[in-house]
């Protein structure tokens, strides 16, 4: 049976952490609860740190100020669907300003 989608597609892209305040609590439950619904596994890395995006307690302990560029790294299924969903929280701003 075929499948649509590749389960070993792996897909990655930089964002730029735009907002104010970077990378804290609110921000970081806005990724979590974005990719939850996702099935492929998504970190974000920055030089040699990954955190894993489902995870609250990973996500706020990557240090990303204003104008950090992070990895994002989706392996899975719905790889591209998740990183261009996490790409777009980045673009908005996490809906912070």
């Amino acid at each position: 049976m075929a499948h649509d989608k590749d389960p070993g597609l792996t897909v990655t892209r930089d964002v730029l952490v735009r907002n104010k305040q970077g990378i804290h609590l609110r921000p970081a439950s806005k990724i979590v609860k974005a990719m939850a619904r996702f099935e492929c596994e998504i970190y974000l890395h920055k030089g040699d740190r990954a955190a894993n995006a489902k995870s609250i307690m990973s996500v706020t302990t990557l240090i990303a100020p204003k104008n950090t560029v992070l990895t994002i790294r989706a392996v899975g299924p719905d790889a591209e669907e998740a990183s261009a969903a996490l790409e777009t929280l980045f673009v908005e701003k996490f809906g912070e300003e």
